[in-house]
């Protein structure tokens, strides 16, 4: 999902000439050539309403995963009901059950054009938007006045988000599971369920499924109310969707970025700046929003850890050996200056190890250290891409032998320049030297 976002953002600001990406050619590097070898959300249950089913409703059911998939149903009535899942929609296979209702559930709008379809598991949220498309058993008389309604709860409904319509169809996005209906209100309940729509900024500005769900269903019913004429009140609630999306898209850039920007977060970024640049446009906001998906495109679009794994092996007077991993990751400088260049942290482990020669107990305790991860990336003359990696050592612990009373220090505080070279090949490993006192693990996630 982040890979194909990240995509079309590339793609959009290389046509504005936001972008460059240069790598340098350097000189050959030692022959290395003999090569060694995320789920769905729920949302709050107390927006839930209870929907009681009677015998006459029936459902279908449908396993769907990430590579999405569609599901369809008809009603006792006829309509014919589909609901389109796209890819990277659900994190993992989840079980989807669509129950159609022979009459409407408990709700606040007069006249009923589709008693409606539960979806389930309810509450789930979605990480791209799905389409919910109902064909009608008879002709809807006022397209322009109908429309497909989320039961928020039995007095609230919302309309779900960009909808169109013609005399046998109605299609709409949804981004959560729930109850859905069709109904044509009126220019008063219209109205009044607008006034229900939440005006205050999103208290989790993450979910932008929310905001999504209160700025559509707003201008969908401006959308009604001025097809009945009444364009004064449909601009008070286009101009209430803007100020809402503006609070939450400022909320969300106000929020810490978290050391892992490339999952959530990052389709959280991208789906407020499409809303942002579609219904607000040019100006601060959007050019905050450009400045932050720089960044993360940057962190995300070249990335990944190295393993440092640093074995022991004592063989005198026992035989004790142990390892321990240190996993650091970082991303390549591809899309701001200084390009090419490695941005990694550090970390530290601990290890205890022990056993017994000859009724004399020997035990070590150690602790490793990496920081400053750096480098650059590099290509040779024959177009192999290199991360020449630079970092920080040390070491300290103590070696104990415990009959003689030898307690022997490890290492020491003194940090020790190092520099290793790796191909870009993910799952690559590579014994530092020749006693097996350090070996690497190179982990790639690239955008292709």
């Amino acid at each position: 999902m982040l890979r194909k976002t990240l995509f079309v953002w590339i793609s959009f600001m290389v046509i504005l000439g936001g972008f460059r990406c240069e790598i340098y050619a350097q000189q050959p590097k030692p022959d290395l050539s003999i090569y060694g070898s995320e789920g769905p959300v729920q949302l709050a249950q107390t927006e839930i309403p209870t929907v009681t089913l009677a015998a006459a409703d029936h459902s279908v059911s449908k396993q769907v995963g990430p590579a999405g998939g569609s599901i369809a149903i008809q009603d006792g009535h006829g309509d014919q009901i589909t609901l389109t899942i796209p890819e990277d929609a659900l994190g993992k296979l989840t079980g989807i059950t669509l129950t159609v209702l022979d009459s409407p559930p408990q709700n606040p709008i007069g006249t009923n054009l589709f008693p409606g379809v539960i979806i389930q598991p309810d509450g789930l949220m979605l990480r791209e938007p799905a389409a919910l498309d109902v064909v009608f058993a008879s002709p809807l008389l006022k397209p322009k006045l109908s429309s497909l309604l989320y039961l928020k709860q039995s007095g609230s409904v919302v309309p779900i988000g960009r909808q169109t319509s013609s005399t046998s169809e109605i299609r709409g996005e949804i981004y959560h599971f729930s109850t859905y209906f069709g109904g044509q209100p009126s220019g008063v309940e219209a109205g009044a369920q607008a006034g229900q729509i939440p005006r205050s900024p999103n208290p989790g500005p993450s979910n932008w499924q929310s905001t999504f769900e209160n700025v559509y269903g707003l201008l969908e019913w401006a959308d009604l109310l001025q097809a009945l004429g009444e364009d004064a009140q449909a601009q008070q609630h286009i101009d209430a969707a803007n100020n809402i999306l503006k609070a939450d898209a400022a909320n969300f850039l106000s929020l810490p970025v978290p050391s892992n920007p490339c999952d959530d977060y990052a389709t959280a970024l991208f789906k407020y700046a499409e809303a942002v640049m579609a219904l607000i446009g040019a100006g601060p906001l959007e050019t905050r929003f450009q400045d932050r998906i720089n960044n993360t495109v940057n962190r995300c679009s070249f990335r990944g850890s190295i393993d440092f794994i640093f074995i022991y092996a004592l063989y005198h007077p026992g035989d004790l050996k142990y390892s321990v991993t240190i996993s650091v990751p970082f991303h390549v400088e591809v899309y701001r200056p200084p390009y090419t260049r490695i941005v990694g942290g550090g970390g530290s482990a601990n290890v205890s190890a022990g056993e017994v020669v000859q009724d004399c107990p020997i035990d070590i305790t150690e602790t490793y250290n990496i920081k400053n991860l750096g480098g650059k990336l590099i290509v040779d003359n024959q177009g192999n891409l290199f991360l020449d990696f630079i970092y920080q050592t040390n070491n300290s612990g103590k070696y104990r032998y415990s009959c003689n009373g030898i307690t022997i220090p490890l290492g020491g505080s003194e940090w020790s320049d190092n520099e290793v070279t790796l191909p870009v090949i993910d799952g690559y490993e590579y014994v530092y030297s020749r006693n097996t006192a350090l070996r690497f693990k190179l982990h790639i996630k690239a955008l292709p």
